[in-house]
């Protein structure tokens, strides 16, 4: 695709899907520096038009550590382009191992970024309404950063407090009062949800499909009769009754952020100094001097200043760098469309490995390419996926999770240097439990073809290790 105005910004590959477009990593192939931009076809939204425009209102106004950044948006003929920070830590859903969970200590610290920027979130009268884990992304320096707003709503104006009505969201992580179709307060429901969010974590499965009467797990959660032996097993009693606080179906007893930062479990952690460690970020320098943008000829208007350290959108409000730390673009090295790797030093190269390990979807291969694709090919066909194969190396999955909802993935064989041949999997459309637990059935089956790490991953410099 055609550079981006300021030179060598590319559109490489996509990353996910929001609530109305694709979301695709830019990366500038002289800074080796990457972006993400949210592609909305305006054509196929006319029914949603408003909803964008309010999602884009919403997002830029926001500013904290535990959001992604929205930097501006465009629109160009019948598109828009909305830029935004990329989170090359992956999603949060990653590092949830299916039926087990994670250590307290590591959900503790997830859950409580969660709360800070949800609570900023409601400090400035806006609610998400659609938080899951799928939702949330890390950073390189595995910070939770919020995601798609979608479905946000502003839910207070001038000191009036506003309902809502609208039934939004993702029925497991649901609150029963949006789930009933009733006119709800979001910042409950969005408290609601991050209870849900601390059960995965902990669990490493969701509590119910629905907060439904009709779903016999929330049946035994509403009438307290759920068994020792089930899910709620795995979390110890001083969480469980904090999530029995959280999760409690009348709105007015639910606990508040405050609430649940005082108590035991809370204060457990966060008194314990390495386990409750949240990272910090260094704010970006912002240049209080605009530089405007030429060129009208392009379909973003995207230019680095000559101080580097500020740049506008193509409204002229200025926006905060772009840079990423090069030697995280993982998804740049896994693009078929990519053929900067060639171009990178040994030195780069050996660090954009070396953040690759830190997905959990993705493993090599000891056959070559050709022979991986047909091991694939016979393994997904004989778990009775659905598979679209479009080209000799990507494969698109699809089936339905326990709930009976849509599952669909794609999995993308990549030959590597040094000879190694890489397969990668990528969530597109369901729930992200349900997709890992599916990925690790069918590492299982290719057991016999994996290989252990690349002897190139083991080359450290000095300021950069191997995860």
């Amino acid at each position: 695709m055609s550079d981006l105005t300021g030179g060598g910004w590319k559109f490489n590959r996509v990353l996910g899907e929001g609530a109305f477009g694709e979301v695709h990593l830019l990366v500038n192939d002289k800074t080796m520096n990457a972006i993400a931009a949210k592609i909305i076809d305006i054509n196929k939204n006319k029914d949603n038009l408003t909803a964008i425009q309010k999602e884009i209102q919403i997002h830029k106004s926001l500013n904290h550590e535990n959001i992604i950044k929205c930097y501006g948006h465009t629109q160009e003929s019948n598109i828009e382009y909305i830029f935004l920070e990329y989170a090359c830590g992956g999603e949060l859903f990653d590092r949830i191992e299916p039926d087990i969970g994670m250590p307290s200590s590591d959900a503790f610290r997830y859950f409580r970024q969660l709360l800070n920027g949800v609570e900023y979130l409601h400090s400035q009268s806006i609610a998400h309404r659609d938080l899951k884990p799928e939702n949330l992304l890390l950073n390189d320096q595995d910070v939770v950063k919020i995601s798609d707003f979608g479905t946000a709503t502003i839910f207070k104006v001038k000191g009036n407090y506003f309902q809502s009505n609208t039934m939004c969201g993702t029925f497991p992580y649901m609150a029963p009062e949006v789930y009933n179709q009733k006119s709800y307060w979001p910042d409950k429901a969005d408290l609601w949800s991050c209870g849900i969010v601390l059960v995965a974590l902990l669990a490493g499965e969701l509590p119910w499909d629905e907060p439904s009467v009709d779903c016999e797990s929330y049946r035994n959660w509403k009438d307290q009769t759920f068994k020792e032996n089930s899910l709620w097993s795995k979390i110890d009693n001083l969480c469980l009754s904090l999530i029995t606080k959280i999760l409690n179906r009348n709105v007015k007893q639910r606990y508040t952020i405050a609430d649940i930062r005082n108590t035991k479990w809370f204060k457990k952690y966060s008194n314990n100094k390495l386990n409750g460690k949240s990272h910090q970020i260094m704010s970006p320098v912002v240049n209080k001097k605009r530089k405007y943008i030429a060129s009208q000829s392009q379909p973003v208007k995207i230019q680095k200043c000559e101080d580097n350290t500020d740049v506008v959108d193509s409204f002229g409000s200025p926006i905060k760098s772009f840079s990423q730390p090069a030697g995280y673009l993982e998804d740049m090295v896994l693009s078929t469309q990519c053929t900067q790797m060639s171009q990178l030093s040994q030195g780069n190269y050996v660090n954009v490995y070396q953040r690759l390990v830190k997905r959990m979807t993705r493993f090599f291969s000891s056959l070559p390419i050709d022979e991986t694709c047909d091991h694939l090919a016979t393994v997904l066909e004989k778990m009775d996926y659905t598979v679209n194969r479009s080209t000799s190396n990507l494969f698109t999955v699809s089936t339905l999770d326990k709930r009976k909802i849509p599952l669909v993935f794609k999995a993308t064989v990549f030959e590597m240097k040094q000879d190694q041949v890489l397969i990668d999997f990528r969530l597109s459309r369901g729930d992200g439990i349900c997709f890992k637990r599916s990925f690790l059935d069918i590492k299982s089956s290719l057991d016999p073809i994996i290989r252990s790490t690349p002897t190139i991953w083991t080359i450290c410099n000095s300021t950069d290790s191997l995860p």
